[in-house]
């Protein structure tokens, strides 16, 4: 059984998420980096996007249940929840603050993220009965609580054939079947997407090497993005 990669799942939601152009004034982070580098609320509101303040997306690590033990593998649900947070002193402020609330954040987030899938490790719906204010935070901080779910594959694997095992260099080529989108990808095993600066724009096929990893998504405007794709070149 391959194993998941819940970390590179968190790479992706919040890569995601800063692909849509609603959050492009708002820091996204995991919480991974907010324990590792002891990074508080209030720092993370008072770190400036896009020249705007007062509003972050904390990503939280993952949580895995096995709701359903007799079924053999097993089968893991996961359970990821995501606060978003704003500053009023600095959120409001018609020059510099995003203008936007924590609530309009959390459905931003969900509505992006409900029934988007990521190339097979988890196919995802937004929770809606578990989006709530956040308790406890300091003063003059608000927070909106929300949970992203799905059931874990128990195997992911996804490969292209190459019938001649003795070539070393091939060339992929990507294809737009929506029509007027534009297609990212990476060989670095990062996301595809606009808020990723290692994503490269399709243009041409492209030579890569045998084992590299290539991943590819489409974007169009007014369009969801599409689902993240990959294949691992042998």
């Amino acid at each position: 059984m391959a194993e998941i990669d819940l970390e590179l799942l968190q790479n992706d939601i919040r890569d995601r998420l800063a692909s849509n152009p609603y959050f492009v004034d708002i820091p996204i982070v995991r919480h991974r980096d907010v324990m590792l580098e002891d990074i508080t609320e209030q720092q993370l509101l008072e770190t400036p996007k896009a020249g705007k303040y007062g509003n972050g997306i904390v990503i939280g690590m993952p949580v895995i249940k096995c709701k359903y033990p007799n079924i053999p593998g097993p089968k893991r649900h996961c359970v990821i929840g995501i606060r978003c947070m704003e500053m009023a002193a600095l959120t409001y402020n018609p020059t510099t603050g995003t203008l936007k609330t924590a609530e309009q954040m959390a459905i931003a987030v969900t509505a992006d993220l409900h029934q988007w899938g990521d190339e097979g490790k988890m196919h995802m719906y937004a929770d809606i009965d578990m989006m709530m204010p956040t308790p406890d935070l300091p003063e003059g901080i608000i927070g909106y609580d929300c949970k992203i779910e799905g059931e874990l594959p128990q195997s992911v694997s996804t490969q292209v054939i190459i019938p001649d095992i003795s070539v070393v260099t091939m060339i992929v080529t990507l294809t737009d079947l929506t029509g007027g989108s534009t297609i990212y990808y990476t060989t670095d095993t990062t996301f595809p997407g606009p808020g990723n600066t290692a994503a490269i724009v399709y243009t041409v096929p492209f030579p890569v090497i045998s084992g590299t990893r290539v991943r590819w998504a489409a974007y169009r405007p007014n369009f969801r993005g599409s689902d993240a794709g990959q294949a691992n070149i042998t």
